[in-house]
Formats: structure tokens, C-alpha cells, sequence
């Protein structure tokens, strides 16, 4: 088989469905146009390149997309053809799936990178989104804790989820969903699928999941597909309790954004930058339209309609549930257009390649600190813990813009384990940061002349100094 011919033109694939632990799938029969209906394998993995972790599989390439008419998996292809497939990319870095649950999934949450990297030996957590496709009758999520659920009272509902299949489902808020509905679900946030969703899911590349419930409908989990052998306790860490209603819905419930809007072609942001470095999502609306020239390294898949993926020499009729990889080497070289009416999904991974190990390419310590403190409203996480640690032995100019966030990062580690000589300390620093309220003094690393710039930090963080 010519793998250099294949990686030269869009890459599409078998139908990919995968065990799991749940039932669903029938809505599969509308999306995919077969005959599907509700079993144990409620999900397809799209373009993927990642492997499913089901307890008793000797399959080495379960969860792995087969190339369309061949016998050659998407791992091996991007191996084999790196340079057309990826580019200067070390890896896919995103994952993506369709799912239709007929029951509501085991109460969970995925681990951050931190956690990962510990017990996992890999550079990727779990954070994920979903788009909601369709819906049966009653469909809902459910997101975040109740107000006032502790560790204490989670791990005793774990406990009780033995004999009362309700225990741990009455401490997360149960949210109706429709058709439409946009959701971003950070690694450590509780949530778990409720029954009547068909969802296009968008994630971090890995099948880590911490589900310490023990049944799922009438299947009894075992330790292994609960906590993935690691110990109970370290695995119950990943829960944050800090997600309830109120944040889910005021950060987690996104808005698409129009991106730009020309004749019969709107292009949306789903799930963007702002909201994650993991991957981003966009959506393509057409009219009797047509895209624009589609970017590589991309992961398409149709979700309404029908027309045409065509370039020079290239044409392929392509409808809804229809899904496939735009190689690096096709950047920009092709368009779909329709006479009707066609809706596209764009899953793009992240700008850096989290598995790239070349320094250049590296999201740096203080980076990811910023985002967790930002991300997390200027609370304590291990996760923070960890970066906060990585990022004060990186080497930098001294610049107070970057500077600002490790005495944060240090000013909510001492308040965490009560050091209150320590948070003093930090509050003084960042206090003396800020001059006035629009420059900071940048003292470089010499202490050479202070030099004045203006102060390039949200205003969450100008607002958090002034009150400390």
C-alpha cells in the first residue's frame, strides 16, 4: 500500500466503534445513516489515533482508526508518513468521538497533566468538550457538585454506591441539554453523561477516567475500570470540589462565536484559546456556500447535510456523519461546497505539540501556571502546586509580568498549607509590583535601570493584588 499517496490527500476511515461499559448507540443509525442500535459500543472514535484502555483487551490497536480500504492504522500511518501527515508535529495531540448514551454514564472526573505525568507516565491529562448532536426524550448532563458536598461526604456516597445505585448521582446538579449546547469540561470537574445524549466529544488524547462508582445500569465496575489500579485515595484526589452550579454554567456553558461570516458561509468558535491550550474547536455553516481553503492537521467531521470535499484533480461527495484527517501536506488546498445546506466541525489539536521534545517547542512552566491561576480564579490546586514548583527553577529576564504569577502561585501555596509568615511575604511583593494602576516597574535581572511598561495582566489580576 502507497502510504505517501494515502498522506497526500484527505485521510478517511472505517467505522471505529468501541466497547465501553454503558449502553447506547442506537442514535448512531441517524447520524451515520446504519443500522445501529443501543449496545456496548456506544462510541465511535474518530480519526483516532489513540488506544481505548478496556479492561481484559488484548487488542493492540482498540480505539485505533483503520484507514479507509486498507489494513493500515492511523498510529502507523502517522509514524510511517510523520512529514506529510504532522509536519514539524510529534503527534496528533487531540481526540475526538461521537457518543449516544442510552443510560446515564458512572459519575467521574479525568486527571490534569500533573496527575497524569505521576501516575500515568504521559504528558497529557484529560480535559474535554462536548457538542451536543441530538437528543431522546429527557436528555441531561450532570455537572459539577452540589453546594456543600465535601470529600467527606463524596467518598461516603463512593462507599454506598455498592448497594444504592443513586448515592453519588444525587450530589452533582442534573442539567437538561438540547441540540446545540456547547460544553467545556476541565480535567478534575465532576460530571457524568446523563441518558438521551448523542455528543460529538473533543479531548486531550487518553482514555484516563477515575469513575468510582460501582455500577453503571446493571454493570458491576470492577476496581480496575474505577480507579485504573491505582490507589483509592490518590484517585479520589482528582476531584475538585470547587465546581458547583454557579461556575459550571458562568465558565463550562460556551457561546459560539462568529469568527467571520461571508456569502453563504459562517465560521464559528466553539471552544477556543481563551478557554483551553489543549485543542479548539470550530464550525463551519453553509448555505449554498463554501469553506474557505480548509487548514491542516485537522480533524472534519460533518454534522448536518451534504456536498462536496473537491481540489484540483479531487472530488468526493461527502454527508453527514462523514469524518475525516486533513494531512499537512493538503494545507489549505481544499474546500467543501453545497447547494444546500452543510454544517462541518473543525477539531484542531494544540498549537505545540505536547509530546514534541524539542525546548523550542515547549509550553513553559510560568505559561501553564498563568493559565491554572487564571483558569481556577486564583485558587489553590496540586496541579498549580506542581507548576508553581517547575516554573521558579526557569530561567527568565526577571520581567514582574512573568514574575507576578509565581509570587501569586507562591502567596496560594503558603495559604494552603498555612504559612501565614510566607503569604505576607507574597502579598507584600506583589503589593510593591504594582506602582499605579496602569504600569508596572520591569526590574531586569541585573538590576539595571527599572524600566516602566504598561501592565499587560487581565484586570481579574489587577483586582486580586489590590484586594489582598
Amino acid at each position: 500500500m502507497d502510504t505517501v499517496k494515502i498522506a497526500q490527500n484527505p485521510v478517511f476511515f472505517e467505522k471505529n466503534r468501541v466497547f465501553r461499559v454503558y449502553l447506547g448507540g442506537k442514535l448512531f443509525s441517524d447520524f451515520f445513516g446504519d443500522d445501529s442500535t443501543d449496545g456496548f459500543y456506544p462510541e465511535e472514535w474518530v480519526c483516532s489515533s489513540t488506544k481505548a484502555l478496556n479492561e481484559g483487551s488484548t487488542d493492540p490497536y482498540e480505539g485505533i482508526s483503520l484507514v479507509e480500504g486498507t489494513n493500515i492504522h492511523l498510529n502507523d500511518l502517522l509514524q510511517a508518513e510523520k512529514d506529510l501527515m504532522l509536519g514539524n508535529r510529534n503527534g496528533l495531540d487531540v481526540l475526538v468521538k461521537a457518543l449516544d448514551a442510552a443510560i446515564r454514564l458512572p459519575v467521574q472526573a479525568h486527571p490534569d497533566k500533573a496527575f497524569s505525568q505521576k501516575h500515568f507516565n504521559s504528558d497529557f491529562g484529560k480535559a474535554e468538550s462536548w457538542l451536543i448532536l441530538a437528543t431522546r426524550e429527557d436528555a441531561c448532563i450532570y455537572f459539577g457538585f452540589k453546594d456543600g458536598v465535601t470529600a467527606e461526604t463524596f467518598e461516603k456516597a463512593v462507599n454506598d454506591s455498592d448497594t444504592d445505585k443513586t448515592a453519588m448521582e444525587n450530589l452533582l446538579n442534573k442539567i437538561p441539554v438540547r441540540a446545540g449546547d456547547v460544553y467545556f469540561i476541565p480535567a478534575r470537574a465532576v460530571h457524568a453523561i446523563g441518558s438521551g445524549c448523542l455528543i460529538l466529544e473533543v479531548q486531550e488524547p487518553t482514555d484516563f477516567t477515575i469513575q468510582p462508582e460501582r455500577w453503571c445500569g446493571d454493570y458491576k465496575l470492577s476496581d480496575t475500570q474505577m480507579y485504573l489500579d491505582i490507589k483509592k485515595d490518590i484517585a479520589l484526589s482528582v476531584f475538585d470540589y470547587s465546581y458547583n452550579l454557579k461556575k459550571v454554567m458562568s465558565e463550562c456553558k460556551k457561546t459560539p462565536s462568529v469568527i467571520y461570516q461571508a456569502k453563504g458561509c459562517k465560521k464559528e468558535s466553539l471552544i477556543g484559546k481563551a478557554d483551553t491550550p489543549c485543542f479548539s474547536i470550530e464550525r463551519y455553516i453553509l448555505e449554498n456556500g463554501k469553506t474557505e481553503l480548509l487548514p491542516s492537521v485537522r480533524v472534519y467531521i460533518v454534522t448536518q447535510g451534504n456536498g462536496t470535499l473537491y481540489s484540483d484533480g479531487y472530488s468526493r461527495q461527502i454527508k453527514k456523519g462523514d469524518y475525516f484527517f486533513m494531512p499537512y501536506s493538503c494545507d489549505k488546498k481544499f474546500r467543501i461546497k453545497t447547494d444546500g445546506t452543510l454544517t462541518l466541525v473543525a477539531c484542531i489539536p494544540p498549537d505545540k505539540s505536547a509530546s514534541d521534545d524539542t525546548e523550542g517547542n515547549k509550553t513553559s512552566h510560568s505559561e501553564t501556571l498563568k493559565s491554572l491561576i487564571l483558569r481556577d480564579n486564583f485558587t489553590y490546586s496540586p496541579e498549580l502546586e506542581d507548576e508553581w514548583k517547575l516554573a521558579l527553577g526557569e530561567y527568565n529576564l526577571g520581567l514582574m509580568n512573568d514574575r507576578v504569577y509565581e509570587y501569586i502561585g507562591s502567596l496560594l501555596v503558603a495559604r494552603h498549607e498555612n504559612d501565614t509568615e510566607t503569604e505576607e511575604k507574597f502579598k507584600k511583593r506583589l503589593k510593591a509590583l504594582v506602582k499605579h494602576n496602569d504600569m508596572f516597574y520591569l526590574d531586569l535581572l541585573f538590576k539595571k535601570d527599572t524600566v516602566k511598561d504598561s501592565l499587560s495582566v487581565p484586570q481579574s489580576v489587577r483586582d486580586f493584588i489590590e484586594n489582598l
